[in-house]
């Protein structure tokens, strides 16, 4: 936006199924308050967020995981997705920056603009994979101009995938918004400290029994889980010192991760090792960023990026790690220096001339 686009952030569509299981969500709540409002302008109007809805929803559900469903739901949206982007100035984007292939039926219907597909997780190994989104994300990244993504470690996947031409853009953080100085929000003050933070959504890949480990062996640690619980994610354990507090708004996120002493980042790789390892984990930099140290489950991606995070292979690790970084000052100048290096305008500049076009721009995508 800096450089004057005008820009659409088009997210997944949410349905019935998502007003059952996360209706007191507030990021669901603000998808569908989104969806009511008929997209939320912001910036100057030159931002504009918009979540669909509709009554069939692509998903890996039995009945709603074949081809027709993922390039037909917009059928079912009340009010049509493509026409309320026309009515808000985007019926004729120049880019579409697209990383799920559920959005390539809106693609399609917008008359394919410049298409540059964003590859953010070895998805054939994802849990919600399926034949049908496989096909569509190959074909749709035969397609497309560019493939982004965002970890070396998906290079090879990447390369089967057929793409024409590919550039490795990694994860980036906005390190201004996590380094200014918020309040301690008052469900936190309520806990005792220290405190350690895992603040992201908890999925299959969540390792539950690494957190109950830790919790056990330090009863004095308050550990936090903020965000949402999707999928087939594994049961949090209940003990006295684990505190679930759910998903909050990224305006607010800060203020947590600044009156913590630790930022967690406990993934379980058994069957979906491959997986992980391709991850990038964006609460990496939010926690660097936020001048908090970090203790993660080693993995491949890890391991290259050589970034401060302390990574454990075992239990006992882990909780070493944690103890460790609650009783020692925090290194605030050190953890943000690395931040910024992974600050989003320095990742953006990489775009910078695949993006470029003449004239009143504007960029659709999720």
């Amino acid at each position: 936006m800096q450089k004057g686009w005008r820009v659409c952030f088009l997210t997944t569509p949410i349905s019935p199924l998502h007003q059952l299981r996360f209706h007191r969500d507030p990021a669901f709540r603000h998808k569908q308050d989104e969806w009511l409002e008929g997209g939320h302008f912001d910036f100057d109007r030159r931002l504009l967020a918009y979540t669909p809805y509709t009554t069939l929803p692509a998903s890996r559900l039995p009945g709603l995981r074949s081809t027709w469903v993922l390039r037909n739901w917009w059928r079912f949206c009340r009010p049509d997705p493509v026409a309320v982007l026309e009515r808000r100035g985007f019926a004729r984007p120049d880019v579409m920056i697209m990383d799920t292939p559920v959005l390539g039926a809106v693609w399609e219907r917008l008359r394919r603009p410049r298409l540059f597909y964003r590859v953010v997780d070895l998805n054939d190994q994802h849990p919600n994979s399926s034949p049908a989104l496989a096909d569509e994300e190959r074909r749709l990244a035969r397609l497309a101009e560019t493939v982004i993504y965002t970890s070396e470690v998906l290079e090879p996947y990447v390369v089967t995938l057929g793409a024409r031409s590919s550039i490795c853009v990694p994860t980036g953080v906005d390190v201004g918004h996590f380094a200014a100085v918020q309040p301690e929000p008052e469900d936190l003050a309520a806990l005792p400290g220290p405190r350690a933070i895992f603040v992201g959504t908890i999925a299959e890949w969540f390792d539950a029994e690494l957190l109950r480990s830790a919790a056990e062996r330090l009863p004095d640690v308050s550990f936090v889980l903020v965000g949402p619980r999707i999928g087939n994610a594994p049961p949090i354990p209940r003990l006295p010192n684990v505190h679930v507090l759910g998903a909050r708004s990224y305006a607010h996120i800060p203020g947590y991760l600044q009156h913590c002493d630790v930022g967690l980042i406990p993934f379980r790789r058994g069957p979906l090792g491959s997986f992980v390892d391709a991850i990038n984990p964006l609460k990496l930099y939010e926690y660097l960023a936020a001048g908090l140290p970090v203790v993660a489950s080693r993995s491949e991606h890890l391991m290259r990026l050589d970034s401060p995070a302390v990574l454990c292979s075992n239990q006992d690790e882990f909780a070493a790690a944690i103890e460790r970084a609650c009783k020692a000052p925090k290194p605030v100048a050190g953890l943000r220096a690395f931040a910024s290096s992974c600050d989003w305008s320095q990742r953006f500049a990489r775009l910078d001339a695949l993006l470029d076009s003449q004239g009143d721009q504007s960029l659709g995508g999720n």
